[in-house]
């Protein structure tokens, strides 16, 4: 089966991949085939003769090469190589991954799913909470869902400034608990964690903006996530952005999103889909922009039936006979 693999430029110039190359060139050519063949959790079976079938048919490598290349890997970084009962396995670095490969969803780098042993020692001890081959992805999802919680939200460092709390006001109006009821100090905290999306968990302490998002990417994720009924995850709604960025490259997507959002506070107006209906706004939007610009278009002259156009050719053709033909000396 096919898989849809993230591989960028950057892989040229990654400092473990030329230390690989230095070693062993055949292995730094190989590399990009071994990130195509993992699975979603980053592990994929690697006896070396069944790697050589799989996935370089067409190359005349041979089983020992492959071994030389995948130990060359687990030395330098690159990936982990274990044995589970008798059996070879290899695990690509998740931290690269998963940061290329940003369709993946978020809750496999929590909930260990792979048909894939995991290995019991890999230096990448922060994914993975739990492992669960059985149960179906929705089970998965309501079975961990304190698991998948995020602890934190996306934290911004331009909001990392500390609270300025002012001190208790000296109004003497009556307090909450003077009118026979309590304030739970802890119920603002509880009600945004029963609200939290659970498909946008991470499994880090705490969600941080990569460090190649945009000012323009951080303003309109910071507009997604007051979207009514927006299901905001960041991974996907980063991806979407960057996509829209592309084929929309004359629109102001932040400026459409504040009035796309604004359209949707009206409770008559719904959508099911919403990456599906801003894709669709947007396009309308460019549409209108264009179908006034360029020059404007000249009126058509009407075809001529062809019935007429032979009647026409047929008097023409009726006059100069008569133009030709000699005077009557009568």
């Amino acid at each position: 089966m096919s898989r849809k693999r993230s591989i960028t430029s950057d892989i040229s110039i990654s400092p473990d991949v030329a230390a690989v190359a230095e070693e062993n060139p055949i292995a730094g050519l190989m590399w990009p085939w071994f990130c195509t063949a993992v699975d979603d959790w980053c592990r994929m079976e690697a006896d070396p003769r069944k790697v050589k079938l799989t996935v370089f048919q067409a190359f005349p490598f041979k089983a020992a090469e492959i071994q030389a290349a995948m130990e060359a890997y687990s030395r330098h970084g690159l990936a982990y190589l274990y044995v589970v009962d008798g059996r070879q396995y290899l695990m690509v670095n998740p931290e690269t991954f998963y940061r290329l490969n940003t369709y993946v969803p978020n809750w496999k780098q929590v909930i260990d799913a792979s048909p894939m042993p995991p290995p019991s020692d890999h230096p990448w001890g922060k994914y993975w909470k739990v492992r669960d081959t059985e149960a179906t992805t929705d089970e998965l999802r309501r079975k961990y869902a304190d698991e998948l919680r995020p602890s934190t939200t996306v934290v911004d460092e331009r909001s990392a400034a500390p609270t300025v709390v002012p001190s208790p006001s000296p109004s003497p109006s009556p307090s909450p608990k003077e009118h026979g009821r309590t304030e739970d100090a802890h119920a603002p905290a509880r009600k945004a964690e029963e609200s939290s999306d659970v498909s946008g968990a991470y499994p880090t302490e705490e969600l941080v903006l990569a460090p190649d998002v945009t000012p323009t990417e951080r303003e309109l994720l910071a507009v997604l996530t007051t979207i009514p009924g927006y299901p905001f995850d960041y991974t996907v709604a980063l991806r979407k952005i960057r996509e829209w960025a592309v084929d929309f490259p004359s629109l102001d997507l932040v400026r459409e999103a504040k009035k796309w959002s604004d359209w949707l506070s009206n409770p008559r107006n719904k959508v099911k889909n919403h990456h599906l209906a801003f894709r669709n706004w947007l396009e309308r939007e460019m549409n209108t922009r264009t179908r006034g610009t360029g020059p404007p278009q000249q009126p058509q002259a009407r075809a001529e039936p062809k019935a007429w156009a032979t009647l026409r050719r047929m008097m023409a053709e009726e006059m100069r006979k008569e133009a030709a033909a000699p005077d009557d000396p009568g």
